[in-house]
């Protein structure tokens, strides 16, 4: 975000923004916007909370510490925090809901471009609480990040979705899409829809994680890093790799099923039209850059449309990846020439311009 500041508004305007608005003069916060109600969380304090996990300055300069910051179903919520020497106390930081947010993967899966853009603006972990995270960027958890919109979350600077859903009321989701090769059996799930609540734990070597030696010291890409390659299970120590037994597959038995809509429905409201009801979130929406692929099957285009299209004062931006499907920029970094970062690179200048227009 603040590396880009040589921004020029005719490069964002390019044929790779197919589709875009632009959200000119648009203010954020707006004065006496209400603030997200409490939910019934067990909150660790956030003293507490920075002594849970400390790690030591890595060769990149970075160091991360992970903080449980609340108690659910017996279930930590962590967050993993990365953070530099000589980050301005007084920016925002950037909250990231990670790929497969909703049923699978975790925290350790960011791309490295996402730190390498982010690094210098990482604020310490200084005894603050997550309620003072000001700018959310989500790929498969945007849903989460959305409904923060939703609620009109008064520190909210701006969102950034990566092929992210805002909502499960798009007609995708009614389409009976079948995203693999054959049905996937009711059985099958059966073990992970009634199963005791778990928490996805991902290990060193598995593709896509990141980790801080892969940057050198001044956020570059580390060329001299040799993988971790070790045997590993996966998902919660199952180890079982057929068709329908892993939890990730959830999204897609949900998908041909029709399930996501009703069973996200109370707290989903969807970018229906606007009516007297629905117009203060609308009005409240943050600045938003979405990053999609042309390509992608797993969750369209046509629902970061949707939202941008049901938006007022045109305060989405989408950012079209041409010939490019659902996470094709995951493990990329910004040195990378090919693979759809010049059009990641366009989407962050406009959501730099965004930031510093308002903090």
């Amino acid at each position: 975000m603040g590396e880009n500041n040589n921004n020029n508004n005719n490069n964002n305007k390019n044929n790779n923004e197919n589709n875009s608005r632009t959200a000119e003069g648009a203010a954020w916060p707006p004065p006496n916007a209400p603030s997200l109600p409490a939910v019934p969380l067990q909150r660790t304090s956030c003293d507490e909370a920075s002594r849970i996990t400390s790690h030591p300055p890595p060769p990149s300069g970075l160091h991360m510490q992970t903080c449980t910051y609340a108690h659910h179903d017996g279930i930590a919520l962590q967050c993993d925090v990365y953070a530099g020497p000589d980050f301005p106390q007084h920016l925002p930081v950037f909250l990231y809901f990670h790929a497969g947010g909703l049923v699978a993967w975790d925290r350790k899966h960011v791309p490295p471009w996402l730190v390498q853009v982010c690094s210098p603006l990482w604020r310490a972990w200084d005894g603050r609480c997550l309620s003072d995270i000001m700018t959310y960027a989500s790929r498969g958890g945007f849903f989460l990040a959305a409904l923060l919109a939703h609620e009109r979350l008064s520190c909210l600077v701006a969102l950034v979705s990566i092929y992210g859903i805002p909502s499960f009321q798009h007609e995708f989701f009614r389409s009976s899409t079948m995203l693999t090769p054959e049905p996937i059996a009711s059985d099958a799930m059966k073990r992970h829809e009634e199963g005791p609540m778990t928490a996805w734990v991902s290990e060193a070597g598995e593709p896509e994680v990141f980790l801080v030696q892969m940057l050198n010291p001044d956020g570059s890409r580390n060329r001299d890093y040799v993988p971790i390659v070790e045997e590993h299970s996966s998902v919660g120590g199952e180890g079982d790799k057929e068709l329908g037994l892993r939890r990730g597959l959830l999204y897609e038995y949900y998908v041909y099923n029709n399930s996501f809509p009703e069973l996200v429905h109370p707290v989903d409201p969807g970018f229906n039209e606007p009516t007297k009801e629905n117009l203060g979130w609308r009005l409240c929406w943050p600045p938003t850059v979405v990053i999609h692929g042309r390509d992608d099957v797993d969750f369209p285009l046509g629902g970061s449309l949707w939202m941008r299209d049901a938006i007022l004062e045109d305060k989405v931006r989408v950012f079209i990846a041409e010939g490019k499907g659902h996470l094709f920029e995951l493990g990329l970094f910004l040195e990378e020439g090919n693979g759809g970062m010049d059009v990641v690179k366009r989407a962050i200048e406009a959501l730099d311009e965004m930031v510093q227009s308002v903090v």
